[in-house]
């Protein structure tokens, strides 16, 4: 399924496309493409099959301009997502 994608929609893998992935600033849509042809599919016992590849996005993943100026909130973000979590007031009625 993912050669007859990569073949036919990508035009092998010439065309930009959008996937989701992670990156250091989180999970989000990304515009990418094909550098190279993959590599696999490589058997995932015991149904699955794996395919690798190295791609070129649109654009980087950094956080929002401005951020860079904060490293210390960026460093500690996680720790402070837990902390308002924890303490903010919930309005969801409960």
């Amino acid at each position: 399924m993912f050669e007859a994608f990569f073949r036919d929609a990508l035009k092998d893998g010439q065309s930009w496309f959008y996937l989701k992935l992670q990156t250091p600033v989180g999970v989000k849509p990304y515009k990418a493409r094909f550098v190279d042809i993959y590599e696999g599919p490589t058997l995932v016992a015991p149904k699955y099959w794996q395919y690798s590849a190295t791609l070129e996005l649109w654009e980087r993943p950094l956080p929002p301009s401005g951020w860079g100026n904060y490293p210390e909130w960026l460093a500690g973000q996680s720790l402070l997502d837990i902390a308002l979590n924890r303490e903010w007031p919930k309005h969801d009625n409960s």
